[in-house]
């Protein structure tokens, strides 16, 4: 007899779900609002792995998932996890989103026999009902992530996590431990976005193998377009009558622009306007409506990705108290006030809050945090990156050694003068990359593993050509992107017209990056006193006292500054580098760090794992031999 497969979350939730009246300010039986039908059905898809949200306040995630949630328990009968922030969190959403549900779902109470009573099978972290248990727990502790195998995890409000979960370390990784051996494994993260470069949604919206936008049609004109709150920089967007105050406006005087015509819809057109909504992915322009059946851009059928990143804002909400009134008589509220306004573009619009220009790092405090290395690669250093910046008349090139955690020691910077145009200058830079080697504390050498250049300027040909004498995957040619919240490296392994495999740079993702990092300094402990020097400090980064590193190199390590403006309708703070200053330093960190990236998120290199063997080697050491015997290394330690 044929299997019946099971409904859709959309199907499950719209009989069964129900809106508690402790969480919601309309209680009641659930329907799934046009804009969260995708969504629900992306989270409860057997052929989605992971599905990240970046998402706004009241747009209602979090009761989406824990309809997801439901459905796992009711429908599959499985085992799952949510982790919320801390233990008083989840202790929150059971009391107001799980219990009350639990009270008016006839569904789930006959798979819970405990549901009315208070027990070891029904606690305020646990529940456990017929064939399946859930635990509700706070991600702060690494005692919450110890012998815990599951098959679905829901994690929300991810920014709200601690950055390390003590020796469990990255917070998210450790959930997804839990789902090891899983048949049909399912995790769903969501979260409000906080600073960029200090992101948790962040990393995982670049993870993902696809990231979705919500995208409606203009009842005018019909052209498909994103809500934006926009800007002075662009003709769409939300509008306002000026010449009222914002205590009287009206659902007439708030707008929104359309990006096709020059027509304008209002907040009472969105509910009609969002039934025929579309999810597009951002790059392959892959897109679905209802989140079970995907299509290319040229409409045929393809299997959905296995890790899906969706943005969201309340702009799509139908539930907003006093609609997009209320959202521009907040934005004209916080005018000249940096907290509210990282608060409004976080939590109202979903969108990373990018620190501002006068929280630039200064040249002179990193010029004194210089060290004396025990060797010209520390200890931690375990694999050689570098990266080469083109000038008319010269190449510029940064060379660093990561350790586990991407902490980094900066090991060389050198220039090579010459024409360009002139083969000879590139045969320098050859050999310069093939055959310069970096003693390491340990004893042995090291060689550069990979490299980057960039192939913008007059020179791409001759970059591309360049690139072509070494092996695939050892050169990167490199190009910046400087769009808004693009990864910090995006690696197409297929070749490109020029015959090498491109890789692109996240410019101002990547700077966030290492500004964010030259802050790092390991912390005091509880007495005030200062670990050992060479103890691990996941991302800061080293600089050695030595003839190149000047003042100057210094000053260009910082060249960039960040200054408010609009990119596509966004308001963002956007890197520029001011005119008559040079930046090749901080290009090549940026360089350098995308170099890394794409060697650990695209080729399989392991930072941990070569931690690991190196420690391994030297233990292997005669206890009377003061060094290991040298050996050359051109694949890291």
């Amino acid at each position: 007899m044929k299997k019946t497969p099971p409904v859709s979350g959309v199907v499950f939730a719209d009989k069964n779900f129900y809106l508690p009246a402790e969480s919601s300010h309309i209680s009641g039986r659930w329907t799934t609002q046009p804009t969260q039908v995708a969504p629900l059905n992306m989270m409860t898809s057997e052929a989605i792995r992971e599905v990240y949200c970046q998402k706004s306040a009241r747009w209602g995630f979090t009761k989406v998932a824990a309809a997801a949630v439901t459905y796992f328990t009711v429908v599959h009968r499985r085992s799952g996890v949510v982790y919320l922030p801390n233990d008083k969190k989840a202790e929150k959403f059971v009391s107001t989103e799980l219990d009350p549900v639990i009270k008016v779902m006839p569904v789930l109470q006959d798979i819970f026999p405990d549901w009315k009573s208070k027990n070891e099978n029904n606690s305020v972290s646990r529940k456990q009902g017929l064939g399946w248990i859930l635990d509700i727990l706070g991600a702060h502790s690494p005692s919450n992530f110890d012998a815990i195998t599951k098959q679905f995890l829901f994690g929300d409000e991810v920014d709200r996590w601690v950055s390390e979960a003590g020796k469990s370390g990255d917070p998210i990784k450790a959930a997804l431990t839990r789902l090891e051996g899983a048949v049909s494994p399912k995790a769903i993260f969501g979260g409000t976005p906080t600073t960029a470069g200090a992101s948790h949604i962040q990393r995982l919206m670049e993870s993902a193998a696809a990231k979705f936008r919500c995208y409606i049609s203009c009842p005018h004109c019909g052209h498909e377009q994103t809500l934006l709150w926009g800007g002075p920089d662009v003709e769409y967007g939300i509008r306002w009558n000026k010449k009222k105050d914002k205590e009287d406006l009206t659902g007439s005087d708030v707008w929104y622009q359309c990006a096709g015509c020059d027509d304008r819809f209002f907040y009472r057109d969105l509910e009609k306007i969002e039934q025929d909504c579309r999810w597009i992915a951002d790059d392959s322009g892959i897109w679905t409506r209802d989140g079970e059946m995907f299509f290319t851009k040229e409409g045929e059928k393809v299997r959905p990705p296995r890790t899906i990143g969706l943005y969201i804002s309340s702009l799509y909400s139908l539930t907003l108290t006093d609609g997009w009134v209320g959202l521009v008589r907040k934005w004209l509220e916080i005018a000249g006030d940096r907290l509210k306004r990282k608060t409004f573009i976080n939590t109202d619009l979903g969108e990373l809050w990018v620190e501002e220009q006068g929280e630039k790092p200064k040249a002179e405090l990193l010029y004194d945090r210089r060290e004396v290395y025990a060797a010209p690669v520390p200890m931690g250093g375990l694999y050689l990156t570098c990266f080469i910046d083109t000038q008319g008349d010269r190449f510029e090139g940064v060379v660093v050694a990561w350790g586990a955690g991407e902490e980094s020691w900066t090991v060389d910077y050198f220039k090579i003068l010459g024409d360009l145009h002139q083969e000879i200058v590139w045969d320098q830079l050859e050999r310069k990359i093939r055959d310069v080697r970096y003693r390491h504390e340990s004893g042995i050498e090291l060689g550069i593993s990979r490299f980057g250049i960039d192939t913008g300027g007059h020179f791409t040909s001759q970059v591309h050509t360049f690139v072509r004498r070494f092996p695939a995957h050892y050169g990167f040619a490199c190009r910046g992107d400087t769009r808004y919240e693009q990864p910090v490296v995006t690696y197409h392994s297929k070749l490109n017209k020029h015959g090498t495999r491109s890789c692109v740079i996240g410019t101002d993702t990547a700077t966030d990056t290492i500004y964010a990092r030259y802050k790092i300094l390991p912390e005091p402990d509880e007495d005030g006193a200062l670990p050992d020097p060479k103890a691990p400090c996941p991302g800061r980064i080293h600089w050695p006292v030595a003839d190149w590193c000047t003042h100057s190199f210094f000053k260009q390590a910082t060249a960039d500054e960040k200054k408010l403006g609009y990119s596509r309708g966004k308001l963002v703070y956007k890197y520029e580098t001011p005119s008559g200053v040079r930046n090749e330093v901080i290009d090549c960190y940026k360089g350098n760090l995308a170099v890394i990236r794409a060697a650990q998120q695209y080729l399989g290199l392991s930072l941990s794992r070569l931690k690991k063997n190196l420690e391994l080697a030297l233990s292997d050491a005669p206890a009377t031999q003061k060094k290991p015997k040298r050996k050359k290394v051109t694949g890291g330690v």
